[in-house]
């Protein structure tokens, strides 16, 4: 049965920057967060980095950095059709806008991480709105979404045992501004080396 969710997708100049981000230090407990230039990417991300602590955090790849705004989790194939449905009339009643990936901040907190991310500003109200909407017509479709409140986010990296990161979210990194025009349905296969995702339908906005 496939897991489904329903996902922003981000532009590929953003992307770039954002895959940049990398955790370092001599170790877990003294680790800083940092962004190289684009340029700098391949040297940054390289196992040979004699500073990038091995083995702690595992990085999303760039094809798989998205915006969620609604996880499914398992669903069953002939129920595809009433998500879709429910994506294209939430997205149909919005015209498109702008966002922007900046700043850097962690889950559960900076002190026991588990989770890396980017945040989200810009359009941040339409978006809020467009979630709501979305959920809304998931949940009168019977859907079990997760219960608790939108946070907006794209992930980073994840760690393999929670420890602290020094974060700064409110003077942190700008990776770029992109146009949102449409919104996706993403199936996840999971696999050895992480997940692959697989486009199975999109909703324009503004119909």
């Amino acid at each position: 049965m496939p897991r489904l969710f329903v996902a922003i997708a981000i532009d590929a100049a953003v992307i770039e920057r954002l895959a940049a981000v990398r955790v370092e230090g001599p170790d877990e407990a003294r680790a800083e967060v940092s962004v190289a230039a684009p340029s700098e990417l391949a040297a940054e991300v390289s196992d040979a980095a004699p500073d990038r602590p091995r083995g702690t955090w595992r990085s999303v790849k760039p094809a798989a950095m998205h915006l969620t705004l609604a996880f499914l989790g398992d669903v069953d194939a002939a129920r595809v059709p009433a998500v879709l449905e429910a994506m294209t009339a939430a997205a149909a009643g919005v015209a498109p806008f702008d966002l922007t990936a900046e700043g850097v901040g962690a889950f559960p907190n900076a002190s026991r991480a588990r989770v890396l991310w980017a945040g989200v500003a810009g359009d941040v109200a339409v978006l809020a709105g467009l979630q709501a909407d979305l959920a809304t017509r998931l949940s009168a479709e019977g859907f079990a979404l997760e219960d608790r409140a939108y946070r907006p986010h794209i992930t980073l990296a994840r760690a393999r045992v929670p420890g602290p990161v020094p974060v700064a979210v409110a003077s942190g990194p700008r990776f770029g501004r992109w146009h949102v025009s449409e919104l996706k349905l993403i199936e996840s296969h999971l696999g050895t080396d992480g997940s692959r995702y697989e486009v199975r339908g999109t909703a324009a906005l503004g119909g």
